[in-house]
């Protein structure tokens, strides 16, 4: 390839081997494209290919096949040829919306983490003790780095106002991995860090451990840590647990049906007394108040405020929707940016319900983001089939199970409080296959504990296998009952109560009553949530009459 370009696809070998082969066969330059086994292998690549001789671009799947396809290709490289430089998010960072907590904007920030000069093993590295690597393991130390900075410097500031302070005076105008659109608060936070302007960034968002015991309380996807009769205490004493309301420097809503409130909480870190004047980036569709719109803070004192967004005409319902907060100070001395991430939905229903009893009922309000025709229709409530069983130290235990026609939801689950000495402090985890006579793998669970399920949406009827697997538990055999749900519609044991109508803005109750379940069993059932034509939102009922 003796003073030629050479072309080659993505795989096979690292990219320096690419880059260092294609050098020894005379090639001047090197062009790696993608190879689009899948969509996100359809865009230029993001690589590092150190020790190598020749220079290299790297460029899109459809290109490089062009190119391939073309008897007659030729190209340039020189330096003369500049791409101008623009901060984007890496392709291998992590994006949002966060799914454990989904009222939580992750990430915070963004930090630089390609192409970074860091110290490395020689033992691995063939001598060297300097690289560059990438990944977020590049950027996490600069975090920290900064993070120690500040403590430093104020050494009275919680972790809570460090992590502000980082967020508020982030770097804004970033780009998407590819293309001219911007990055989006789940892409890259509240932006880029910057240090400098960290130290000094005005107001700040504090919270503390009784914030997050409130946060823990009425969050969804989060363990149940918290004694009841501590969130009652914590709701007496006037803390919010909703999650959108844990005092972050940033603000999310997951389902936002119709309109909401928030409150935010901010101390002045500055010296003396300053004005603040809030100012609105407001979401696609979406109209925010801010109340009060001034804030006027001697140095060290807090205020509280509230923001409250409402869904107009215009909101795409079901879709993120983005945008920001900023106080600002007399002069723009001070600009204390917050991301905004909010969803609008048609209804926001609770995820989870849990009661006991082979008989009883319940009740829960609904908040409609809407006007129309609404129907609360249950699936269910199915009587799960237990499995009792023991499983040895680091064994595994193997159970068939059958999956009936027209089933529209399989699951099967371990519960802690059925496993062990109930208190959670076993693991034990679940891998599913099916069904015959292949036995593909179906999914797996693997939390800390032994609260584990693996759920099949619509799935082939047939006869299933699961694995119960003893990860961590005490000495010796460790008891278990694992329970099999099938849901095939309405069971017949429940009666529902809802409204007819719905209201955008507007909430309605939902009364669920159920007799005659088998006593010693836990039941599920799905309550889904629409308008007649198609379902808005799903809660999960789960009753357990042991």
């Amino acid at each position: 390839m003796e003073g030629q370009i050479a072309l080659v696809i993505r795989g096979a070998c690292a990219f320096s081997d690419k880059y260092n082969n294609a050098a020894a066969a005379g090639a001047r330059a090197i062009v790696v494209y993608n190879d689009g086994t899948a969509a996100d292998r359809m865009d230029p690549i993001v690589m590092s290919a150190p020790d190598t001789t020749i220079p290299g671009i790297m460029i899109r799947h459809p290109d490089g096949d062009l190119i391939a396809s073309s008897a007659d290709s030729a190209g340039t490289l020189s330096p003369e040829i500049q791409v101008a430089r623009e901060d984007r998010i890496t392709g291998f960072s992590s994006r949002g919306a966060n799914a454990g907590a989904p009222d939580i904007i992750k990430p915070d920030v963004a930090a630089p983490g390609v192409g970074i000069i860091a110290g490395t093993t020689p033992v691995s590295s063939g001598g060297s003790l300097f690289a560059s690597l990438s990944g977020t393991s590049m950027a996490s130390p600069h975090v920290a780095g900064v993070m120690a900075l500040l403590k430093q410097v104020h050494p009275e500031w919680t972790p809570a106002m460090a992590k502000s302070a980082l967020m508020t005076t982030a770097r804004t105008g970033l780009r998407k991995s590819f293309g001219p659109q911007a990055a989006d608060p789940f892409d890259m936070g509240a932006g880029a860090i910057d240090p400098g302007a960290a130290f000094s960034p005005g107001l700040v968002y504090d919270a503390g451990l009784a914030d997050y015991f409130a946060f823990l309380c009425g969050a969804e996807n989060q363990p149940q840590l918290i004694d009841p009769g501590t969130c009652t205490e914590l709701e007496s004493g006037g803390y919010s647990l909703d999650s959108s309301d844990l005092n972050l420097a940033s603000i999310g809503i997951a389902e936002l049906a119709g309109s909401q409130t928030i409150t935010r909480r901010v101390t002045n870190v500055t010296r003396g007394s300053k004005w603040f004047w809030a100012s609105v980036d407001a979401p696609a569709g979406v109209d925010v108040q801010v109340n009060p719109l001034i804030l006027r803070l001697r140095e060290g004192e807090s205020a509280n405020f509230e923001v409250t967004f409402t869904a107009t005409d215009q909101a795409q319902l079901g879709d993120w929707a983005f945008g920001a907060l900023t106080w600002r100070s007399l002069g723009n001395r001070f600009e204390v940016r917050s991301p905004i991430a909010v969803r609008p939905v048609p209804i926001a229903a609770p995820a989870q319900l849990s009661a006991s009893g082979s008989d009883g009922s319940l009740s829960v309000d609904v908040q409609f983001g809407y006007s129309g025709a609404y129907q609360a229709q249950m699936n269910g409530l199915a009587e799960g089939i237990p499995f009792p069983g023991a499983v040895e130290d680091g064994g595994d235990n193997l159970i068939f199970f059958d999956v009936p026609e027209g089933t529209d939801l399989a699951r099967v689950a371990l519960f802690d409080a059925d496993v062990g000495t109930g208190d959670g402090s076993d693991d034990l985890d679940l891998q599913v296959y099916g069904p015959a006579p292949d036995f593909p793998l179906v999914g797996s669970s693997g939390s800390p504990t032994s609260a584990e399920a693996v759920t099949m949406r619509d799935p082939q009827a047939g006869q299933y296998a699961v694995f119960v697997i003893d990860y961590a538990s005490a000495a010796g055999p460790t008891p278990y009952t694992l329970f099999n749900f099938n849901l095939t519609g309405d069971a017949g044991n429940s009666v529902v109560g809802a409204p007819t109508v719905a209201a955008v803005g507007q909430s309605g109750e939902i009364s669920i009553e159920w007799m005659g379940l088998a006593p010693g069993i836990r039941a599920l059932g799905l309550l889904g949530h629409g308008d007649g034509t198609q379902t808005f939102a799903e809660t999960e009922v789960m009753v357990n009459t042991q």
